[in-house]
C-alpha cells in the first residue's frame, strides 16, 4: 500500500531528479549525453556559476561568437538537445561556415574576396620573419601601410594561438619556463599529448612594474588566462571601438591549462622560487593556482655557469690571470686605436681568421670562454700590440698585462692562463649542453659525468699539458718578447720554456680549481635529483642496462613522484625497450625512439600495454631542465623592439611570429579566416614582398671554430671512458692540490655540501626520494620549517612595518597645546579662527607644548626640537594644523624625558647655544634626569661603571670636542648636532608623511 503524500518516482528516474528524461533536460543529458557528444562531436558541457549547466557548439563558439542558440551556450533545455534540433543546427550554412574557418578550409576565392591576398599574406609572413621592423611592407605594386599590416599581424599570430589552443586542450602534461627582465615576464610552455605528440610555443607575456613572488603569481595567471582566451587584444578599425567578433574565454581550457603543468622552470631567483612555491599551496580557501606541480626546476644552464664561477672565486692567483686578461681584452675591444693595431698584428702573423670582436659579459664566466681562447691563440698580436701601446701611448692597462706576464714569475701566469682557458672551454661545453629548451633529459647526467672525466684526465692527472690552450702556451712560453719599463729592459718568455716547480705549481691550482667543480656538480645535479631520473631512458652507448646499479632505485623514484606502479612500469619498460633500441640506430632521439616504439606496437597493445609506462613517457616528453628559451625569446624580442616601444600584444604577436617554426599555406588560410571574422572584406590588391641573400664567404685560413673542435677533439680523447665516482674524483682532485686547497676552498666546500643538504630536504619533502635516502631528514625537515616560519614572520611583520610607515594615522587634536612659529604666515585672527574649530588652545607661558606648527618639520629651530623631543611632542605643517590633522604631514616623537639618563652639560655649550640649554635645562626639572656639576664627575661615571656609560652623556661645544683627543672620539661626548639625533625618536604611530587623508 502506497504512504499517503508521496509522489511516485517516474520509471525513467535519474540520480538528478526523479520527473524522468522526459521532463528534466539534465536527467535527459545524464541518460543520452555521451552517445549525443559522440554522434555530434561539436557538442560540448560547459560548467556555470548557476545550477543549469550550459550546452552548445564550440565550433561556432570559437569562429562567430555568441550569434546563435547554440553558439551562445545557453541553459539546457529539452529543445535543445533533441536530435533533430542538433541535426538541423549541424546542416546550416552558418555551421559549415565555422567549420571551414577553424579548419582553414574556406576556398580560396572566398578568402581573396572577405581577406587580403595569399600574396599578401606570404609578403607580410616573410617580412615580419626577417625581424625587421616594420613600418610599411613594400611590394612589387604598392605597399602595405602600418595599420593594415598590423591587424595581418595580429590575424598571423591569433592562427599560430588557435593552434597552441587545440595542443593545450588535449595536452596532458606541460612544463612552464617562466622569466623576468626590464618589467616584463615571460612564459613558454612545453607539452605533451597521450599519444606522445610534443609542442612548445610561448605561453603569453605580461608587463609590470610590480615585484615580489605575489606580482609574479598574478602576471601568470593573467597570461594563462589570456592563453585560454580567443580573439584577445585584436587591434580595431580606425574609428571604430571593438571589432566585429568579441573574444571569448573558455574556462575549461584556463583549468585544463592549470592542472596539467607538472614543472615550474626557471633561474634560482628568489621571488620566482617562493611563487612556485606558493602557486601549489592553498591559501584563504582559494584553490592553488597549479595543484599538480611535481617538482620546481633551477635551470640547469644556469647552474652549469655556478660550476664555472664558484671554483674561480676560491683562488686569488685564477682571479688576478683572469683580471689582468679581460682588462686587456677589454681595453682591445674598446679602443678603435688599439684594436686597428691588433688587426694589424694579426694580418702580419697570419695564423688565425682575423679577429676582431672579444666582447664578453662580465657577470658571466663562461662567456670570457671565447675572448680568453682568441688573445691566447693571437698571443703574439696581443703582447705586440700591448708593446706598442706602452711606447707610444704609455698605456696603463698595457703596461700592467706586460708586467704580469713579465719574468719569471710570468711564465706561471702565461701557463694557468692557458690552463684557465681550458678549464673556461670544458665549463662553456657542459653550459651549452643544457642550453637550450629541448635537452634530452635522459643524457644529464651522462653530460655531467664526460665532463667529470674530462677535468679529471686534464687538471688532476696534468694531462692538459699535451693539448690545448695549456700546450699552446707552453710553446709561446718559448718565444721570447722584450719591452722597456721606466728605462728598465723587462721580458716576456724563455728559451728554456716553464720551469718544473712553477708547472707543478699551476698544476695544483688547478687540481684545486677541480676539487671544487666536483663539490658543486654534487650540489647541482645530485643523485636523486627527480629530472635526472629520466637517464633510464637514454639508449644506444648511454643505456644502462635494467640489472645495473641504481637503474631500479630511479624507475622507483619516478613512479613514486607521479603515483605510479613501479613493477608494472618496469614490466612494460623490459617489453618495450628493444624497439625502442632498434629505432635509435635509425638516427632517432631517445624521446623519438620510444615514441615510434610505442607507435608500431599500437595494434599489438595487449602484447605490449603502456598503461603505466605510457605516463612515465608523456613525463619525459614534457619535462625540460632549462628555461633558455626564455631568454633566448628575451634576446628576439629586445632585437624586435629596439627601435621603438609597443604595446604588449603587438610584441608577442611579433614574438611569435618569428620564433614559430611552422610556414605552411594552410596557416595563411587560417589567418585569413580570422581576418573574416573580425574586420571583413578589405581593399582589393595583389601585391608581394622581396628577398634577398647573402652569399658565404671561402676562408683560406683556420677559424676559431676549428682551433676550438681541434682542442675538443685532443681532450675527449684524453678522457676516461665510463663512470668515475663522483667522490673519488673529488679526494684525488684535493690529495692533488695539496697546499692549494686553501681556506676559502673548505669554505667553499662545505658551503656547497649545505646547499646540497637543502635540495635533499627539498626533495624529501616533495616525496621523491626512496627510504634509504630520508635517514636523518626528518628532524632536517622540521628544523627548516621552523626556519622558514620564522623567515615568514619576518617578511610579514616587515611589510607590517612598511605599511605602518606609509599609512597616515588619525589625529584626534582635541584639547591640544599649540605653538605657532610667526614665519609660517598666519594672522592672529586665523590662528584664533583655526584654534576655535578644532578646539585647541594657545600656547601660554610655561605650558607644555603638544604640537609645535614651524614651516619646515625637517629643520625645526634647535630649542624646539629640543621640547618636541624631549617632551614626546608633535612637530606639524601650517598645511596640517590649518586641517586638523586632516592632512599635510608631521613628525611625532617619544618622549626621552621618561628615560633615565646623568647628563653634564658645560658652560661653554651653554653660551654656545643660550636658547636651546635654557629649553633642555627647563625640561630635565622635576624630571628622573640627574645634572652632573663638572666633567669630571662624568668621566668617573664613565670609568668605574662601564656597562652603563650609555646612560651619561656629556654636552659639548664644537671646540671642546675637538680640543681634547680622548673626548674627540667618544661616543657619549656629544656636540647640540648629536644630541639632538639620539633623543630624536620618531613615533610612526603618530607620523605622517603627507600621503592618504585621516578619517
Amino acid at each position: 500500500m502506497k504512504k499517503a503524500g508521496r509522489v511516485p518516482a517516474h520509471p525513467r528516474a535519474t540520480k538528478h531528479c526523479s520527473r524522468g528524461t522526459q521532463a528534466c533536460a539534465q536527467c535527459f543529458w545524464e541518460s543520452k549525453g555521451s552517445s549525443l557528444m559522440k554522434e555530434f562531436s561539436w557538442l560540448k558541457l560547459a560548467s556555470c556559476s548557476s545550477d543549469t549547466p550550459l550546452v552548445g557548439c564550440i565550433i561556432c563558439r570559437a569562429a562567430h561568437g555568441p550569434t546563435s542558440a547554440y553558439a551562445e551556450f545557453k541553459p539546457m533545455e529539452l529543445g535543445l538537445l533533441r536530435k533533430a534540433n542538433l541535426k538541423r543546427h549541424q546542416q546550416s550554412p552558418q555551421h559549415a561556415e565555422a567549420g571551414k574557418i577553424l579548419a582553414g578550409r574556406a576556398t580560396t576565392i572566398d578568402l581573396e574576396k572577405d581577406a587580403p591576398s595569399l600574396v599578401q599574406w606570404k609578403a607580410l609572413w616573410d617580412t615580419l620573419r626577417s625581424k625587421r621592423f616594420m613600418e610599411r611592407v613594400k611590394e612589387a605594386e604598392g605597399e602595405i601601410f602600418r595599420a593594415k599590416a598590423r591587424k595581418m599581424q595580429y590575424c598571423l599570430a591569433e592562427a599560430l594561438r588557435f593552434r597552441q589552443r587545440n595542443f593545450l586542450d588535449k595536452a596532458s602534461c606541460l612544463t612552464l619556463s617562466i622569466d623576468a627582465a626590464e618589467t616584463r615576464l615571460l612564459v613558454r610552455f612545453t607539452g605533451v599529448t597521450p599519444d606522445l605528440e610534443v609542442m612548445s610555443g610561448v605561453l603569453g607575456m605580461t608587463r609590470s612594474k610590480d615585484t615580489g613572488h605575489r606580482a609574479i603569481l598574478q602576471q601568470l595567471k593573467e597570461v594563462i588566462t589570456r592563453a585560454a582566451t580567443s580573439l584577445i587584444g585584436a587591434p580595431v578599425e580606425a574609428g571604430q571601438s571593438a571589432t566585429k567578433t568579441g573574444h571569448s574565454f573558455d574556462q575549461s581550457l584556463f583549468d585544463k591549462i592549470c592542472r596539467a603543468v607538472r614543472v615550474w622552470n626557471s633561474d634560482a631567483a628568489p621571488d620566482e622560487m617562493l611563487a612556485a612555491k606558493t602557486s601549489e599551496i592553498a591559501a584563504d580557501d582559494v584553490r592553488p593556482l597549479l595543484p599538480n606541480l611535481t617538482i620546481i626546476n633551477r635551470d640547469r644552464a644556469h647552474a652549469s655557469r655556478r660550476v664555472a664561477k664558484r671554483p674561480w672565486l676560491c683562488s686569488q692567483q685564477c682571479m688576478e690571470v683572469f683580471k689582468t686578461f679581460t682588462d686587456w681584452i677589454s681595453a682591445i675591444q674598446y679602443s678603435s686605436l688599439l684594436q686597428g693595431w691588433f688587426e694589424e698584428f694579426q694580418q702580419q702573423e697570419g695564423q688565425l681568421t682575423l679577429q676582431r670582436n672579444m666582447q664578453y659579459a662580465a657577470h658571466r664566466f663562461d662567456s670570457v670562454a671565447k675572448p680568453f681562447a682568441i688573445c691566447l691563440c693571437t698571443f703574439p698580436s696581443v703582447v705586440l700590440t700591448a708593446v706598442k701601446a706602452v711606447n707610444e701611448r704609455k698605456h696603463a692597462a698595457a703596461k700592467s698585462f706586460l708586467t704580469f706576464i713579465s719574468g719569471r714569475h710570468g711564465l706561471g701566469n702565461l701557463l694557468l692562463a692557458g690552463m684557465l682557458a681550458d678549464a673556461s672551454d670544458e665549463c662553456l661545453l657542459l653550459a651549452r649542453a643544457f642550453d637550450h629548451e629541448r635537452c634530452d633529459i635522459s643524457l644529464l647526467h651522462s653530460e655531467v659525468g664526460a665532463f667529470l672525466n674530462r677535468i679529471d684526465a686534464l687538471f688532476v692527472k696534468g694531462q692538459c699539458m699535451g693539448c690545448g690552450f695549456t700546450n699552446l702556451m707552453l710553446q709561446q712560453a718559448k718565444r721570447q718578447y722584450a719591452w722597456f719599463s721606466n728605462s728598465d729592459p723587462q721580458t716576456i718568455g724563455s728559451g728554456s720554456g716553464v720551469p718544473a716547480d712553477l708547472m707543478q705549481q699551476c698544476r695544483q691550482q688547478m687540481a684545486a680549481w677541480s676539487g671544487i667543480c666536483v663539490k658543486v656538480l654534487q650540489t647541482e645535479f645530485p643523485s636523486f635529483d627527480l629530472m635526472g631520473s629520466f637517464r633510464i631512458f637514454a639508449l644506444g652507448g648511454q643505456r644502462r642496462q635494467d640489472t645495473a646499479e641504481g637503474f631500479q632505485d630511479d624507475l622507483d623514484r619516478l613512479c613514486k613522484a607521479l603515483h605510479l606502479n613501479a613493477a608494472a612500469c618496469a614490466c612494460e619498460f623490459r617489453n618495450l625497450v628493444g624497439i625502442a633500441t632498434e629505432q635509435h640506430g635509425h638516427g632517432k632521439s631517445n624521446f623519438d625512439s620510444w615514441k615510434a616504439a610505442v607507435v608500431l606496437t599500437k595494434r599489438s597493445r595487449d602484447r605490449y600495454p603502456i598503461s603505466h609506462l605510457g605516463p612515465l613517457l608523456q613525463a619525459f616528453g614534457a619535462w625540460t631542465c632549462s628555461s633558455s628559451g626564455v631568454e633566448q625569446n628575451f634576446s628576439v624580442d629586445k632585437w624586435l623592439v629596439a627601435k621603438r616601444p609597443l604595446a604588449v600584444q603587438h610584441e608577442l604577436d611579433h614574438l611569435q611570429i618569428v620564433i614559430s617554426g611552422c610556414d605552411d599555406k594552410k596557416l595563411l588560410k587560417e589567418s585569413a579566416a580570422v581576418w573574416t571574422a573580425l574586420y571583413g572584406r578589405p581593399r582589393c590588391s595583389k601585391r608581394r614582398l622581396r628577398g634577398y641573400s647573402k652569399k658565404k664567404q671561402s676562408l683560406k685560413v683556420p677559424s676559431l671554430s676549428r682551433v676550438l673542435q681541434a682542442r675538443r677533439k685532443a681532450a675527449g680523447k684524453r678522457a676516461a671512458s665510463g663512470h668515475r665516482p663522483v667522490e673519488e674524483v673529488a679526494n684525488m682532485a684535493i690529495e692533488v692540490a695539496g697546499e692549494c686547497w686553501t681556506e676559502k676552498h673548505k669554505a667553499e666546500s662545505q658551503r656547497q655540501k649545505g646547499l646540497k643538504l637543502d635540495r635533499q630536504i627539498d626533495a624529501f619533502e616533495k616525496n621523491q626520494l626512496l627510504e634509504h635516502e630520508c635517514e636523518g631528514l626528518e628532524a632536517q625537515s622540521q628544523l627548516r620549517q621552523q626556519r622558514v616560519a620564522v623567515r615568514k614572520r619576518q617578511r610579514e611583520n616587515e611589510q607590517a612595518r612598511l605599511a605602518e610607515k606609509m599609512s597616515r594615522p588619525n589625529f584626534n587634536l582635541f584639547g591640544h597645546t599649540c605653538w605657532i612659529q610667526p614665519t609660517c604666515g598666519f594672522n592672529p585672527e586665523k590662528i584664533n579662527e583655526i584654534l576655535l574649530e578644532h578646539h585647541m588652545r594657545r600656547h601660554q607661558h610655561e605650558q607644555s607644548v603638544d604640537l609645535f606648527v614651524v614651516p619646515d618639520i625637517a629643520s625645526p629651530p634647535p630649542e624646539i626640537q629640543v621640547l618636541a623631543a624631549m617632551r614626546g611632542s608633535i612637530v606639524g605643517s601650517p598645511q596640517f594644523f590649518s586641517s586638523g590633522g586632516q592632512v599635510g604631514c608631521c613628525i611625532g616623537y617619544e618622549p626621552a624625558i621618561r628615560q633615565t639618563r646623568k647628563i653634564y652639560i658645560s658652560d661653554h655649550f651653554s653660551q654656545s647655544h643660550q636658547s636651546s640649554a635654557a629649553a633642555l635645562k627647563w625640561m630635565l626639572r622635576g624630571s628622573d634626569w640627574e645634572i652632573l656639576p663638572s666633567l669630571a664627575v662624568w668621566l668617573r661615571v664613565q670609568v668605574r661603571n662601564p656597562k652603563n656609560s650609555s646612560r651619561a652623556w656629556a654636552l659639548l661645544s664644537e671646540g671642546e670636542k675637538q680640543q681634547h683627543q680622548a673626548l674627540k672620539d667618544h661616543q657619549y661626548a656629544m656636540t647640540l648636532k648629536s644630541f639632538l639625533s639620539t633623543v630624536s625618536t620618531v613615533d610612526r604611530s603618530r607620523t605622517a608623511l603627507g600621503i592618504g587623508l585621516s578619517t
